[in-house]
């Protein structure tokens, strides 16, 4: 192939699929078979293949786009991080009340996804801010060494913070995930007024403890994508398709998985629109 080279790829449970396309619109396409839990290994493979069958060089690649469903294998089969949840005193059930809506009014059957984190995974700081910013009950230095204690004797991997009203003032949640960074560097640290800066408690929290249970995986598993592109001398920039179907650099997909969740089915939607108008 010639001239400058992009990578497509994108990994799915079953299958793993590379695109290298060059300048001159030239095409060269490889399906193979993923390789979970490592399927990093597949993308690799994939990239090693199309670049010996077109005897191109891996310096040649400018940029790799890469769509995949890590993150929401890491959901669906209940493998990701053990994760706690800290809010405000209060606050520790909202994950299983929910909206207090069934999908299914009349069936009597129906039970609810089990929470991604057990209750006694839940934490709660007495701490409370008002929704006009007035600071009705300090954060307590104290109550955070408490804390990090307890997390620590449970074997946390990763915690989700989601505060009443943080969404408009974030400073108590920004100082605990300030502590929990410097004193418990091990455990990874997702915040609701960085992940999802929007009203309602219900949503922020369980798309911060999303971003929590997945945060983890998804990392180690960019670190070692991006290990193995660098060890195959590539030096282009790497970007991860979000849920909505714009492209993200791989730190941000790191910190932010739960913005890549449906990564993989975007990405497909957005090829059969695009055909469809031509």
């Amino acid at each position: 192939m010639v001239g400058a080279l992009r990578v497509g790829a994108d990994v799915g449970g079953t299958f793993t699929d590379i695109v290298l396309t060059d300048e001159q619109g030239g095409i060269s396409r490889h399906k193979t078979l993923s390789t979970p839990p490592h399927f990093e290994f597949a993308v690799l493979d994939g990239i090693a293949h199309l670049l010996r069958e077109c005897r191109s060089d891996a310096a040649q690649i400018v940029g790799i786009n890469h769509g995949t469903t890590v993150a929401t294998n890491a959901v669906l089969e209940r493998r990701g991080a053990r994760t706690a949840l800290i809010t405000t005193k209060g606050f520790r059930d909202v994950l299983e009340l929910r909206r207090i809506r069934a999908p299914q009014m009349y069936n009597l059957f129906f039970e609810k996804p089990k929470e991604l984190v057990e209750r006694y995974l839940r934490f709660e700081i007495d701490e409370r801010i008002s929704a006009s910013g007035e600071v009705l009950r300090p954060l307590m230095e104290a109550e955070l060494w408490e804390l990090k204690e307890k997390l620590e004797r449970e074997r946390v991997e990763s915690a989700a913070v989601c505060f009443l009203h943080a969404f408009a003032h974030p400073q108590h949640e920004a100082a605990v995930g300030r502590f929990l960074r410097t004193h418990l560097p091990i455990v990874e640290v997702s915040i609701s007024s960085e992940v999802l800066r929007e009203i309602r408690e219900y949503e922020r929290t369980a798309t911060t403890v999303v971003n929590a249970y997945v945060k983890p995986v998804m990392r180690r598993y960019l670190g070692n994508l991006v290990e193995g592109i660098n060890r195959m001398n590539v030096s282009a920039p790497l970007f991860i398709m979000q849920s909505a179907g714009g492209l993200t650099p791989k730190e941000d997909a790191a910190e932010r998985p739960v913005y890549v969740l449906e990564s993989g089915p975007s990405a497909g939607v957005l090829h059969r629109s695009s055909v469809r108008k031509e």
